[in-house]
Formats: C-alpha cells, structure tokens, sequence
C-alpha cells in the first residue's frame, strides 16, 4: 500500500504540480523517475510517462554526442558535442590502414540504420576504402558514449625512437648492436596499446627507417630490425639525427602520441 501511494504521489506532482511534462526533453526529474521505476520496473513501457515525464530515463531523448567535422588521427582532439537531431544515436568509426597501420577516428550522430550500412559512402570512410583499410563500427545511445576509450588500460604506454649511429666506427660491431636492439626490444610490450617503437639511422645523412605508427607488433619490430645493415661512412652528422627526432619522429603523422 505504502508503495502504491508512494508511485501515486510521484505520478501526481509530476504530471499535476511541480513540474511540467518534458518539452523537447528538458523539464523533466530525474530523481523522481529512478524512484518511479523502482515501485514500476516497467514504467517506461507506459507511453504517457514515458513521453511526457521521463522521456529521458527512458532513454527517448535524442542523445548529445561527441563531433568532429573530419576524421582525426589522434581521438582527444575531438571535443565539440552536438545534440543530435530526433531518430539519431552516437557513432564511432574506427579506421586503421592496412598500409601503414595508422588509426583515424570519425565521432558524430548517424541515424540508426548507417550503424548497419558503414559503406554507404556519405561519409570520409568512402567505398574506395574497403580494400586498403580496416574499419569497425559502434553505436549507442548514451550522451557522450562515442568517445574511445581503450577497452583494457596499458601498463605501459611510451613511445622508443632508436636513433643509431652507423659510421665507419661502428660499423665493425653491427652483430653486436643489432644484438643489443633485440634484447632492449624484446624485453618490451610492444604491441598496438603500449610501447611503439620508431628506428633511424645516422652517418653524413639521415636515414629513417620505420616510424612510431608503422609496426604495432614486436615480432614486426624484430623483423625489421634484424634486415638492417649498416651503410658506413666517414663522418656522422648528430644535427641531423637531432633534427629527425625534433623535426619529423616526435610529430603526429609519424605517430607521436600527445599524451605519452
């Protein structure tokens, strides 16, 4: 009995009183649905209520939803929201090219059916990219629910530029250091989600061998690392291996991380 007058009451301020029913999803109490749905586990079954008192609880508002006017390679920087016209939910779009292995994002509203048909080719991930990339698709109705967020947290997220000198001098030890750069590798979680490793080397010139965003996989980096030889030369140029590091390795399209 106390229950039934408790969802009556409720019911009666809402509807009656205090509060005016949801125009465009806004006048609404929250509080007072949660403690609505607890005496009526099946309250938003009852449209009046739903529509007119706790559109929102019953998860019939429009949802806001992270924006981006184009595709980005790094998620954070993708922090305009939008409320989303009626009929809409957020959407994520992850892409990774099959090429290079570089990650783009493209956050914003869909209608409902796009999350079924990705391939439409309205959008920045058109049809002529379904050969050279990867793309996975996620839905979902809560305000704000398309922002990335890593499924599992890394235990250690660095990125690792080896800058190496390949001169006449170091030449005669390439065994050696070739060696030494598989056990520092090796003893890493290299892997998309933790460390990335970027390779370059040095004598009169510079030479760049893989950058951050192209092998996510240690047995990749090894691989890599074991076909390299040393070129030799008489002299070596630091300001340009100084350079590389500054100038090209440590920037968002070699895959430098901003918050690594």
């Amino acid at each position: 009995m106390e229950d039934s007058m408790l969802f009556s009451l409720i019911i009666t301020t809402l509807l009656c009183g205090g509060i005016v029913p949801a125009q465009g999803c806004k006048a609404i109490d929250t509080a007072a649905c949660v403690q609505m749905s607890k005496q009526r586990p099946n309250l938003c079954s009852d449209q009046t209520i739903a529509k007119n008192t706790c559109p929102a609880f019953c998860k019939l508002c429009p949802p806001t939803c992270y924006h981006c006017n184009t595709t980005v390679q790094d998620y954070h920087l993708c922090t305009n929201t939008m409320t989303c016209p009626g009929g809409s939910v957020c959407m994520r779009k992850e892409l990774k090219s099959i090429y290079d292995g570089h990650h783009e994002y493209e956050l914003t509203c869909a209608q409902k059916q796009e999350c079924d048909n990705p391939w439409n080719g309205s959008g920045p991930f058109g049809k002529r990219d379904i050969m050279p990339r990867d793309l996975s698709v996620t839905c979902c109705m809560e305000d704000l629910c398309n922002y990335y967020i890593p499924t599992q947290k890394p235990n250690c997220v660095k990125d690792l530029i080896l800058v190496v000198d390949e001169t006449d001098r170091i030449q005669p030890y390439e065994n050696t250091l070739i060696s030494f750069l598989n056990n520092v590798v090796s003893s890493l979680p290299v892997n998309e989600a933790e460390i990335h490793v970027a390779l370059g080397l040095f004598s009169n010139s510079f030479r760049p061998i893989f950058d951050l965003n192209e092998l996510h996989s240690k047995s990749e980096t090894l691989n890599a690392l074991n076909s390299q030889t040393l070129s030799g030369a008489d002299r070596g140029d630091t300001q340009e291996a100084l350079n590389y590091i500054l100038e090209h390795a440590l920037t968002p399209a070699s895959g430098d991380r901003p918050a690594v």
